[in-house]
């Protein structure tokens, strides 16, 4: 096997690449005039769920355990993405196994650190397994979308859990929050038979909203300037789009329409945009790839809570002109890449400064490991 740092920066290519590819499909899925890329138009869903986040998190676990037979999980999960893009359907097999592989890799995790995090980011594994194993069955990524949505915000809400210990978060709100926690994979389940339902799932989602508004050092560290506040804004934006995907999802019992929403309000505003504010660390800490803070990153945050927002708009108002909020996610996201990969003016700007450090919790674990989101 090639070097695990070479390993882990290949990994991470295939995932961004494998991101502007489903970006790229959802524009084609508007008819915008584009050259055509059938699979990425009919496995956009799949692409962004699995592909992208069903490969990252995966990675940064395996590097974060050290243990080689882990890089299984990201490495199936690349490699199935790409065979399914180029018309293989053996990539569902691929997929399904990573997966598998992840839940037995989180499961490991809760063995050697049993905490109320740890068993929230098992939960995510499965509901990301549940979701991928049920699409080779049914053919409908709508089916499998809730569990994909709670996968995102079980991994992204298990990790600031696992950071609150810098507020020192009560046993009582650690409970509180695996009972959210379950409930929002339960809540995934009633749509395997009626996509109408959703109400458990919606208020789950409100709840781990209100739960990271009240427990979040984020909302602590939002004026901090520099990197930190930068982070902290990320986060807070997160924050108010998973709490607007719970409003959407109760509305969308009644008015279909908003889906569209609550998908993109979980799977855009709230992922990335905490992916956005821990890039920073993930990426040198997973590839050792050296990206520098600038102000100018505001721009990119901003463009990405624009195209959220237009999205959610156009979907009520202008459905055809839903294309150009998803041009606004590349766009923000490209940006973001662009203005992170250049040097820096010294090598003092280079660095974080002391403050930056754990300021956030984002940096290390409890055991001095780097968790991503």
């Amino acid at each position: 096997m090639m070097p695990r740092k070479l390993l882990s920066r290949t990994l991470l290519a295939a995932t961004a690449l494998t991101a502007v590819v489903g970006l790229y499909g959802g524009l084609l899925r508007f008819g915008v005039p584009l050259p055509d890329l059938p699979p990425a138009v009919d496995l956009h869903g799949l692409v962004m769920m699995q592909g992208v986040f069903g490969t990252l998190v995966p990675l940064e676990r395996a590097v974060a355990l050290k243990t080689s037979i882990w890089f299984a999980a990201p490495i199936l999960s690349g490699l199935g993405t790409f065979l399914l893009l180029a018309g293989l359907p053996v990539g569902f097999l691929l997929l399904v196994l990573s997966a598998a592989v992840f839940v037995a890799m989180s499961a490991r995790v809760v063995q050697l650190q049993p905490t109320a995090f740890n068993l929230a980011l098992l939960l995510a594994a499965a509901a990301l397994l549940s979701g991928t194993a049920l699409l080779p069955r049914t053919g409908d990524p709508l089916l499998s979308m809730p569990f994909w949505l709670a996968f995102l915000v079980l991994t992204v809400s298990g990790e600031r859990l696992e950071l609150s210990r810098f507020t020192g978060v009560s046993r009582n709100s650690s409970a509180l929050f695996m009972l959210i926690s379950t409930a929002l994979l339960i809540g995934a389940l009633p749509w395997i038979r009626d996509v109408d339902s959703g109400m458990t799932m919606a208020l789950a989602l409100l709840a781990m909203a209100g739960w990271l508004a009240k427990n979040d050092i984020a909302r602590r560290r939002v004026r901090a300037g520099g990197q930190v506040g930068f982070m902290a804004a990320a986060i807070l934006c997160g924050q108010f789009w998973l709490a607007v995907a719970g409003v959407a999802m109760i509305a969308q019992i009644k008015f279909p329409e908003m889906l569209d929403v609550v998908i993109h309000a979980v799977g855009i505003g709230f992922a990335l945009s905490m992916i956005m504010g821990h890039a920073l660390i993930i990426l040198p800490a997973v590839g050792g790839l050296r990206l520098t803070y600038r102000p100018l990153m505001y721009w990119a945050l901003a463009f990405l809570q624009l195209s959220v927002a237009a999205r959610a708009l156009f979907d009520l108002l202008a459905p055809d002109l839903r294309w150009t909020a998803g041009s606004l996610s590349l766009i923000a996201l490209l940006m973001f890449g662009v203005l992170g990969a250049l040097r820096p003016h010294s090598s003092k700007s280079a660095m974080p400064g002391p403050n930056d450090t754990h300021s956030l919790g984002a940096d290390t674990t409890s055991s001095g490991r780097i968790r991503p989101l």
